[in-house]
Parts: structure tokens; C-alpha cells; sequence
């Protein structure tokens, strides 16, 4: 795994580069634990480690390509975490059937983040991010 640190300011946060790997999902999680301000709830800790895994699971199962981890904190109160994958796919909301062993995890996503989305920073990459509050 490798690390690249950002100063704190208007950027501040880390970026994480993870391996092609279903493991990923749980460094992820490990990484979103320790990176989390002191001040954030167990729950919310929860969360974002459990948004973050459904995405680095999305871009591990979809792009098949390593992908990239960034935590930033925009404001006091929130944090926002981007995964970004190296393929040109957009990512959709699938109605997944009860029966159905996947589908779910951007639906979970829009369901719980304050908000979120996709960017292409470049045509052979994407962007999704999400923002969940921290109190």
C-alpha cells in the first residue's frame, strides 16, 4: 500500500493507493478508522468505513483495476472520501431484487451520505465520492 500525505488547509486528508484485490475493501475500512478525527462518533466512524468499503468493492469487482483512496475534510463538521478507479464505466444505481446477492452498495451510499456523485477527472478514470457528517 502506499501513501501519499497532504499538508493540512483547504486540502488537507491522505491519499491511498490499494491494490486490484477483494482485500482492499478491508484496508479501506482500516484506513477510514485510523484517518478519522477523534471527535466522530462511533456510529459515524461506522459509516464512513462502511461506505468507503461499498465503493473500493464496487471499483475492485467493476474496474478490476487498482484504485485510489482520498479522505479530505471540507469542513469541520464532514468528511468526504473519493474512490477512484482507472476505467471509463459510469456507475449505476441497480434496483437489486431481495434474492439478489449484490446490487445494493451505491443505493446504500445515496441512501446514508450527506451526498454524492461521480466526476471524470480524466477519460480514462472516474470519481466517485460521497460526504457523510462528523459531530
Amino acid at each position: 500500500m502506499s501513501f501519499e500525505a497532504r499538508s493540512h488547509g483547504t486540502s488537507d486528508g491522505l491519499a491511498v493507493t490499494l491494490p486490484a484485490s477483494p482485500a482492499s475493501a478491508g484496508t479501506a475500512r482500516r484506513v477510514v478508522r485510523r484517518l478519522l478525527p477523534g471527535t466522530a462518533s462511533a456510529d459515524q466512524c461506522s459509516t464512513v468505513e462502511l461506505l468507503t468499503s461499498e465503493l473500493v468493492a464496487n471499483a475492485v469487482l467493476h474496474a478490476g483495476t487498482p484504485c485510489r483512496l482520498r479522505l479530505s475534510y471540507p469542513g469541520d463538521d464532514r468528511v468526504r472520501v473519493e474512490v477512484t478507479d482507472y476505467t471509463d464505466g459510469s456507475p449505476t444505481l441497480q434496483s437489486g431484487e431481495p434474492t439478489e446477492p449484490g446490487g445494493r452498495g451505491l443505493q446504500l451510499v445515496a441512501a446514508v451520505a450527506m451526498d454524492w456523485g461521480t466526476v471524470r477527472p480524466a477519460q480514462d478514470r472516474k470519481t466517485v465520492w460521497f460526504e457523510a457528517e462528523l459531530l
